[in-house]
């Protein structure tokens, strides 16, 4: 199983018990001595797993740069508005996916 595909399991799974389902009875390269990602690191590797919304922040980020180069004012309070309602609409996804996988309490 893929690091990045690990970062994905629950918070509180056990790796190497999962690579041993996957029919590894060993860790490669010490795997089980690693941290496991917090609950909102987690949720942060989650999010990143949608392209769709990395794409957008990616391309936000490059309009906001550039209304900022050239001192466009009226952009830069749009694009700024894009930007809260983006983080608004992701970290809503995160505490519904917090909320499906019983992380909230």
């Amino acid at each position: 199983m893929c690091f990045h595909r690990l970062t994905l399991l629950l918070p509180g799974t056990s790796w190497c018990g999962r690579l041993g389902a996957a029919g590894s009875r060993k860790s490669p390269n010490g795997l089980q001595h690693l941290r496991r990602p917090t609950r909102s690191a987690w949720l942060v590797n989650v999010l990143a797993r949608d392209s769709a919304a990395m794409r957008r922040l990616s391309t936000l980020g490059d309009e906001l740069r550039d209304a900022q180069t050239g001192l466009d004012s009226t952009q830069l309070r749009t694009l700024s508005e894009q930007r809260r309602r983006l983080i608004t609409d992701l970290l809503e996804q995160a505490q519904a996916h917090a909320d499906r996988c019983r992380l909230c309490g």
